[in-house]
């Protein structure tokens, strides 16, 4: 039997379905949600509406750099927010309501910016965020199994995306990341008490 019953929508009870992320980003539950499908869903419509707000914060950071980073972030923030629009029609075809609200995309406050900021570690940070979300997605895909091949091949498709992003980051970490060098904020501006314009 798999993860989900189409005929009642409730869940069963796998452990560590979603992957606790180790550097300390989007930290999933080391269980899932309770609920039926459709709560899983939201979580991963939450956390994916997050990492969207995390490349469109470092497309601006980014913003006017000679290694063109900028346009990956923002390139990758828009795939993203096509897998969130993706992820809300599934949900509202299985009879639920897309969780977007101020409250659920802000339970963990964003990371405040640093004066000097390292290109290196903005690029870790989503890598680091990519990795966790297929690690997710391939969980959730598993325990579906043939019970809902909808879902299944809505999330197959939105992992290989996933998967090919990871391998962005990693050449660009690879060839790039010597270039890049550090931001050297002369001008203020972002300042430390405050948060980044999203």
């Amino acid at each position: 039997m798999g993860l989900y019953a189409v005929t009642t929508g409730q869940l069963a009870s796998p452990a560590n379905v979603f992957i606790t992320n180790t550097g300390g980003l989007d930290v999933y539950p080391e269980s899932p949600p309770p609920g039926n499908l459709i709560d899983w869903l939201n979580r991963i419509l939450i956390e994916e509406a997050r990492r969207v707000m995390r490349f469109k914060s470092h497309y601006f950071l980014t913003l006017g750099h000679p290694q063109k980073i900028a346009s990956i972030f923002l390139i990758h923030s828009n795939e993203k927010l096509l897998h969130i629009h993706t992820i809300a029609r599934r949900i509202v075809q299985l009879g639920g309501v897309p969780a977007f609200s101020v409250e659920n995309l802000f339970v963990h406050s964003y990371p405040r910016v640093a004066i000097n900021y390292v290109f290196s570690k903005l690029i870790e940070e989503n890598l680091h965020a990519e990795r966790d979300a297929v690690n997710s997605y391939r969980n959730l895909i598993h325990y579906l199994s043939d019970s809902d091949l909808t879902t299944s091949r809505i999330l197959t498709i939105i992992l290989k995306a996933d998967e090919k992003r990871v391998e962005e980051l990693v050449d660009w970490l690879g060839e790039n990341v010597k270039k890049l060098g550090v931001i050297q904020n002369n001008k203020n501006i972002f300042r430390r008490d405050i948060q980044p314009v999203l």
